[in-house]
């Protein structure tokens, strides 16, 4: 909705709470861009891409690190360490299939482990 007609506030209910969301920030819709990646890399966006995917933006939100500059990255980083999760990835080849270089991919999984396991 956001997308569709930005001008106009949608209203989120969730049991008895109610919130009005209108333009989204800078980085949410940076990170909303970071999951349709994923989703067009042919991943399934199951809990273990949105748990990395909240943490990232908790991250960016949190310290100010511009995590989401560079989507492609984040995206292969949160996909990587999803897919990790369940015992199939290798930097190497999410960094080939994102594009990207593996140092490039090492950094932001870095970036990234090191945020939830500060958190944990």
């Amino acid at each position: 909705m956001l997308e569709h007609q930005p001008e106009k506030a949608v209203d989120l209910a969730h049991d008895d709470a109610r919130v009005e969301v209108s333009t989204p920030s800078g980085i949410i819709s940076m990170a909303l861009d970071v999951l349709l990646s994923i989703k067009e890399m042919g991943s399934v966006l199951d809990e273990h891409v949105l748990f990395y995917w909240a943490e990232a933006i908790k991250f960016a939100e949190t310290t100010g690190e511009r995590i989401f500059d560079n989507q492609k990255a984040v995206a292969a980083a949160i996909d990587h360490l999803a897919r990790k999760q369940k015992g199939r990835s290798t930097q190497k080849s999410v960094a080939e299939q994102y594009e990207i270089t593996v140092s490039v991919l090492s950094l932001r999984i870095k970036k990234l482990i090191g945020w939830v396991n500060r958190n944990v």
